[in-house]
């Protein structure tokens, strides 16, 4: 599994936003790390860009909990998982000061049983 992020789709070289690290830096990088980002700002695939490494979160987590993971990882969105399915991405913005918990429940199950029906009338 993987996420592509905006962040994935910044650093291109056809955009001139690829990585550049002085020469110093890169002589005592590890090659992987080089070839990384060298594949990543020149892919052309998603399979090719995408981050592997998805922080995820389950779906009976406390949201306090998930915002401690956002805020530790320095991310901004997480993928709820259930039975190892991804079922909603929970962004940072979703989790406002002014919110209880149980509201912020509330309206994520409001989404999901959404989000269920919706996918449901589609097939």
């Amino acid at each position: 599994m993987g996420i592509l992020s905006e962040a994935d789709l910044l650093k291109r070289e056809e955009l001139g936003t690829e990585k550049v690290r002085p020469r110093w830096l890169e002589a005592i990088m590890p090659s992987s790390a080089l070839t990384v980002d060298y594949s990543k700002s020149h892919g052309r695939k998603v399979s090719e860009v995408m981050s592997e490494a998805v922080v995820t979160a389950k779906a009976g987590a406390a949201l306090s909990e998930i915002a401690a993971l956002l805020e530790r990882k320095r991310i901004k969105r997480v993928p709820i998982v259930e039975d190892l399915r991804p079922d909603l991405i929970l962004c940072n913005f979703q989790l406002p000061m002014g919110f209880t918990g149980d509201e912020i429940v509330a309206d994520i199950a409001t989404r999901l049983q959404f989000k269920t029906r919706h996918a449901h009338a589609n097939r």
